[in-house]
């Protein structure tokens, strides 16, 4: 899925440019590897860290930056405003989740806001949507994204080839995407 490969290159970029969250995903990944050479299902709940890395990713570069709904079939009233039956409404997610009220420093990547015991505001983090119509590949997405970046932190060397580079040019088509991809060095692990 196109939208799942442009989230694990975006979590591969922002934890490269990050060396104490670098190392602390490192660790959790050979910690739940151990001694084995693959993962099983059981194990992807045990990458807690790497799926707030995710989920972080997925806040600060939401591959969908909006969604839309159409209001139910009746007038609804939200904070005194009318909506009209039939009304299109857009969901603006990406703006939704760059708001300092609900995001301290929401242009900086923090995986520990999405630690176990921290509670985020409903409605807040909806990379996916929410509620009956969200994504029905949303779990699937986070396994598969589990598992290869996993896989790849376990077996190789991350490098950034451009330090210097803090910003990321994005393009904003079906899908929000890197303008010019992902620049990654990479060193297979003897």
């Amino acid at each position: 899925m196109e939208t799942t490969a442009i989230t694990m290159s975006l979590v591969v970029w922002e934890v490269m440019k990050n060396l104490q969250i670098k190392e602390k995903l490192i660790k959790e990944v050979n910690d739940v590897y151990g001694d084995k050479t693959e993962l099983d299902y059981e194990d992807l709940s045990r990458l807690v860290y790497l799926e707030q890395c995710i989920k972080e990713c997925l806040r600060l570069h939401p591959p969908a930056n909006a969604s839309r709904r159409v209001c139910p079939k009746t007038d609804v009233v939200v904070d005194g405003i009318l909506l009209p039956s039939g009304s299109s409404i857009i969901l603006p997610t990406a703006s939704i989740q760059h708001m300092e009220k609900h995001w301290p420093k929401p242009d900086q990547y923090d995986p520990d806001r999405f630690a176990p015991g921290n509670k985020i505001v409903p409605f807040t983090f909806a990379p996916f949507t929410a509620g009956p119509r969200q994504c029905i590949g949303k779990n699937f997405a986070y396994m598969e994204a589990k598992i290869v970046l996993a896989e790849l932190y376990r077996n190789f060397h991350i490098i950034d080839p451009y330090p210097e580079e803090r910003v990321m040019e994005k393009v904003q088509a079906l899908t929000t995407k890197p303008r010019d991809g992902v620049f990654i060095q990479v060193e297979e692990l003897s």
